[in-house]
């Protein structure tokens, strides 16, 4: 066997680093696959805001619950498709949380495309750049409606007569 030459250990280690590089970007080509999959395909609905809280992107669920495509919402705040019913109280306690916490959680009213109201069980969580500033605000929700009128109807009846509704 030859005692390899300077030359041919630089070789290897370029080699080597070329099959790192080539690695970690098959690795990083995996996670952004498996991010836009999840982003894509989850029944909640999705929102990506930037610091400012403007909508920068949509998921298929969020049009689906909403009726809003993202080219109808991209470039606005969220409380512009939000319900009358909160005032700028509700929304300063909120961006009041996230800036202390870096989260929220709660329902809110929107307005569906339709005019309709609905209720959402909202998430909000920030992300951060490298140095650890807020960057981002991803929003999650799901319509409760229903399971709210259930809710109601169920309290109703075991509080009132059926027959007297007193």
């Amino acid at each position: 066997p030859k005692t390899p030459s300077a030359a041919d250990i630089e070789q290897l280690e370029y080699l080597a680093n070329l099959a790192r590089i080539a690695i970690e970007r098959h690795r990083t080509a995996e996670e952004l696959r498996l991010s836009d999959s999840i982003f894509k395909n989850t029944s909640e609905a999705m929102l990506v805001l930037d610091i400012n809280g403007i909508i920068i992107a949509t998921n298929p669920a969020f049009t689906k619950i909403s009726g809003y495509d993202a080219s109808e919402v991209v470039g606005h705040h969220p409380v512009t498709f939000g319900s009358p019913r909160h005032d700028r109280h509700f929304y300063d306690a909120i961006r009041k949380e996230l800036h202390d916490n870096g989260s929220w959680r709660g329902e809110i009213c929107g307005i569906k495309k339709t005019g309709e109201e609905y209720i959402n069980w909202v998430t909000v969580n920030t992300t951060n750049d490298d140095k650890g500033r807020p960057f981002r605000r991803v929003v999650l929700f799901s319509d409760i409606t229903e399971k709210k009128k259930h809710e109601e109807r169920i309290w109703y009846e075991a509080n009132y007569d059926a027959l007297t509704h007193l």
